[in-house]
């Protein structure tokens, strides 16, 4: 990958400069969710070493907490990415943490599927990239329509009894 066998000598030093021999994903709910989670991350990982911020209680887990967020992807889509590292047993490995909503992990499937895995996609590749922003712009929407819903839903939960009374008397008449 990246053709890092060519800078290094050994399998142990690509491995100890590939930023990403593990992923990791933390899902949330809506795309105004994952700046939340990342500012709860910052919250538990108050301690700053070594470029890295670790939580108090455990120093095996250090995340880049510096690089800006969100990310642009190679296709312009914003992505909250983390380099971190984790260190057991004396041995050093890097990993990549990703904060993505339920929306934004189906885009990513599909767009692994069709553009990322698929060499004749450059050959129309305009047509595509349009194609997919739109889709991905749909998608955006769809998940604010949706995040809409869930915010009314919770409203109706939270005790406003005379709306659910009259909820029940619409859907028994």
């Amino acid at each position: 990958r990246k053709k890092l066998y060519n800078k290094y000598s050994s399998g142990c030093a690509v491995m100890e400069h590939l930023s990403d021999v593990v992923g990791l994903r933390i899902e949330c709910r809506f795309i105004k969710d994952e700046p939340l989670v990342l500012n709860r991350l910052k919250e538990l990982f108050g301690v700053y070493r070594n470029g890295y911020f670790y939580r108090n209680d455990d120093d095996t887990i250090g995340l880049d907490l510096l690089s800006e967020q969100p990310q642009k992807q190679k296709n312009g889509i914003d992505i909250y990415r983390i380099d971190g590292v984790i260190t057991q047993n004396g041995l050093t490995f890097r990993f990549e943490l990703q904060i993505k909503s339920l929306v934004k992990v189906f885009w990513a499937e599909i767009e692994h599927k069709i553009v990322y895995k698929n060499n004749s996609y450059r050959l129309i590749d305009d047509f595509f990239h349009n194609l997919m922003l739109s889709i991905n712009n749909n998608l955006v929407s769809i998940d604010q329509q949706l995040m809409l819903i869930y915010q009314q839903m919770q409203k109706h939960d939270t005790g406003e009894n005379y709306i659910q009374v009259d909820s029940t008397k619409q859907i028994l008449a």
